[in-house]
């Protein structure tokens, strides 16, 4: 139920309606508000429905700021509506419009949005879709991640992110069939839709606006209902292309997962990546982040592509450099794991810090006790909490009569906090 307090009816000065996809979604309602307007507010096209109004109109333009200014001005006289796409608040103007003018000085109208009519026209319920916005917000890595985690995506495209950019990213990241849909114009008379392979829909040029929803199998399972793609925490070290000994134990793996705290948003680095496994099994948690494994040989940059592609990981981005000479290209981290430093640890542990968000961590792994002393003290001296563990793993071996148990060396998970 509404709070009056809050919202009190008699102080909205402004009022958001949606057009819908044309003029034709208007209720009688709609345009009674409209048409009792002092001030008409909207972008080019919409205003040109309402050219017969003999009311004061104001056009939408990039510098939103500038006119917000204006409403608040205009505010207390006069009685204005916004006219705005679909529903203002689904990556609409209706957000800005609230922390602009406060939410009791605004109240909505919403109206069938794109995505609905596009679903509508292809007869398929959306409840379970996932909805990207690449209008100055979205990225074409989400669209191949998405893909994999929901069986359906709708993409709200842009002038410089085009349908045919989008089924490109898809042929080259997805692999099986996938339902690629371009609806053109929607609501004007020469609106249309198509259904398309990605190889037609790559090399087309498409009429604007446009909104593409792509249908694919994505993956439905269960984190808990594993097949041999599926990532899963300490697999086997057999299950990735690695040299031999070049890898995280999968013991290991697993406590230096755990120290790392990772949430599903974060950004990570895994520096001295080697075949990437702390990189892979890291995609068990981070769904909608990204990763970031950096190596300098290009072997192992190898085996991580193929690991990368083996398990399906599009969080994941693959950078050869040397450290700390990598790190200025990438995504500022949430999380860091060093799983390789060699002579420059000191060195790599200062960068790093020096790129990581607030209240980020960093989790070392070393065999040396010369590196052990390095870490501690380096964290120490630029002010982390510094916590050590040290695991010493044994595994069953098999004798000529029975079993033994073969040690395996000991490795010291170093945790920074700060």
């Amino acid at each position: 139920m509404e709070n009056k307090e809050l919202y009190p009816k008699q102080n909205h000065r402004v009022t958001v309606i949606g057009l819908g996809i044309s003029l034709s979604d208007l209720t009688p309602c709609h345009m009674e508000i409209i048409k009792s307007a002092d001030i008409l507010v909207g972008g080019k096209r919409h205003l040109a429905f309402f050219e017969c109004l003999s009311i004061k109109k104001r056009m939408i333009d990039r510098n939103l700021d500038l006119l917000f200014d204006f409403i608040r001005e205009q505010m207390p006289d006069n009685k204005i509506v916004v006219l705005a796409s679909g529903d203002p608040l689904f990556f609409g103007i209706g957000e800005r419009l609230v922390d602009a003018l406060g939410a009791k000085n605004v109240c909505f109208y919403p109206n069938i949005s794109s995505i609905a009519a596009a679903f509508s026209k292809i007869k398929t319920p959306w409840h379970d879709a996932q909805v990207i916005s690449l209008h100055g917000r979205g990225d074409l890595n989400d669209v191949a991640k998405s893909i994999h985690l929901h069986k359906k995506l709708a993409i709200m495209t842009s002038p410089a992110h085009t349908p045919a950019h989008i089924a490109k990213i898809l042929l080259k990241e997805i692999n099986g069939s996938v339902q690629f849909f371009v609806f053109e114009r929607m609501g004007l008379s020469d609106e249309t839709f198509d259904h398309y392979q990605l190889n037609q829909a790559a090399n087309k040029t498409f009429l604007e606006p446009n909104l593409v929803v792509c249908i694919g199998h994505g993956n439905t399972q269960k984190r808990s209902q594993l097949s041999s793609c599926n990532v899963y925490l300490g697999m086997p070290d057999s299950c990735y292309i690695h040299e031999k000994n070049m890898i995280t134990k999968a013991e290991v793996r697993v406590v230096s997962l755990s120290k790392l705290c990772l949430q599903s948003d974060h950004v990570l680095w895994d520096l001295g990546a080697g075949c990437g496994s702390v990189a892979i099994e890291a995609s068990f948690f981070i769904s909608t982040g990204k990763i970031v494994a950096l190596e300098k040989n290009s072997r192992r940059i190898s085996h991580i592509k193929q690991n990368k592609n083996k398990f399906h990981v599009h969080q994941l981005e693959i950078v050869q450099a040397v450290m700390p000479d990598g790190f200025s290209d990438l995504p500022a981290p949430d999380r860091i794991f060093i799983g390789g430093g060699g002579e420059n640890l000191a060195e790599i542990i200062a960068m790093a810090d020096v790129c990581l968000k607030p209240e980020g961590i960093i989790v070392i792994n070393t065999v040396l006790i010369e590196s052990l002393s390095e870490a501690c003290f380096s964290l120490e001296q630029l002010g982390f909490e510094v916590d050590v563990t040290q695991v010493q793993i044994s595994k069953s071996k098999k004798m000529p009569i029975g079993n033994r148990m073969a040690a395996q060396n000991p490795v010291w998970i170093v945790s920074g906090k700060h």
